[in-house]
């Protein structure tokens, strides 16, 4: 049996950023593997803003009424008791 060491020589070790994006070698493929990594940091950036704006504009009722109101079930609005 061959190992990748003596099949390849030395580059086998060696990591090689063209053959990470693309490993068939096409140009096309390392632009579509490219892109694809950009839209999914993409995706990950705009997630993490909602939840800090969600987040942050949550915080007054959170003050006001405690984490009672994400859990509660009371809602009387003449006794100031809100429970989602």
């Amino acid at each position: 049996m061959i190992s990748p060491a003596d099949e390849y020589g030395a580059r086998a070790r060696v990591w090689n950023w063209r053959r990470a994006l693309s490993p068939t070698g096409s140009r096309g493929d390392a632009v579509f593997r490219v892109s694809l990594l950009c839209c999914a940091l993409l995706l990950l950036v705009i997630v993490t803003a909602m939840i800090i704006a969600m987040a942050s504009n949550s915080m007054l009722s959170l003050r006001e009424f405690g984490f009672g109101f994400l859990t509660g079930k009371t809602w009387d609005p003449i006794k100031g008791e809100f429970g989602a």
